[in-house]
């Protein structure tokens, strides 16, 4: 019925990108919903909806608000919950921003697994030059983005460098984890360590996330 009203799918998915284009990302959200239930471009329509939720993620201040909608993008990118059951590409997996894999690890974390534990890891990323210190204390983590000169063996237990794509995809669940880390260098520690330190984390339980968003527009 939308599609038709707006005179067909293809002419719905323009309107949608052109309000994603003109600044007004909840109204692309509301109407991927529905091209998500067409045949139309659906690998498209997906990335349009990373892009938006991504939109609304950024100048939000509520840090609930925030988490939800960069929850809702990487389950998209991931593919996993869609009710089509397609797989996404790895190419949509890497439109989410990496301070949003970042974000999740801290309300992935296992607060029984952690509840003694004090650790600093440092995570560097040569390919683009960002750098994130993860430090887990006692049932909370605080994921800090610092530039990568500043984080030295001397402040943390593990030092890693990764590519930045190979790191969304092991915490997207994408490829063999242990595989993934194997690819990584260790300046401290080694990926025996990180391994254990990485199992604190834990996935959390997934939701639909195409559901049109009629409600919250209300």
């Amino acid at each position: 019925m939308i599609a038709g009203l707006a005179g067909g799918a293809e002419r719905l998915l323009a309107r949608t990108e052109r309000y994603l284009a003109e600044g007004n990302p909840q109204a692309a959200l509301e109407l991927t919903g529905y091209l998500l239930r067409l045949e139309t471009e659906q690998q498209a329509v997906r990335d349009l909806r990373v892009k938006a939720l991504t939109a609304l993620a950024e100048p939000e201040e509520n840090p609930n608000a925030r988490n939800y909608y960069l929850s809702e993008a990487l389950e998209i990118a991931r593919g996993e919950s869609l009710k089509q059951g397609n797989t996404a590409s790895t190419a949509s997996l890497h439109l989410f921003p990496l301070a949003g894999f970042m974000d999740s690890l801290s309300v992935n974390l296992d607060p029984k697994a952690s509840a003694k534990v004090n650790q600093k890891v440092g995570i560097i990323f040569p390919d683009v030059g960002r750098g994130f210190l993860i430090h887990v204390r006692f049932g909370v983590a605080e994921i800090t983005e610092q530039a990568p000169g500043d984080l030295g063996p001397e402040d943390v237990s593990i030092l890693v460098e990764a590519d930045s794509g190979a790191w969304k995809e092991m915490l997207a669940g994408y490829g063999n984890p242990l595989r993934l880390m194997a690819g990584y260098d260790y300046p401290k520690g080694n990926m025996v360590s990180f391994g254990r330190f990485m199992k604190l984390f834990h996935p959390g339980k997934m939701k639909l996330a195409c559901e049109p968003l009629s409600v919250l527009m209300d």
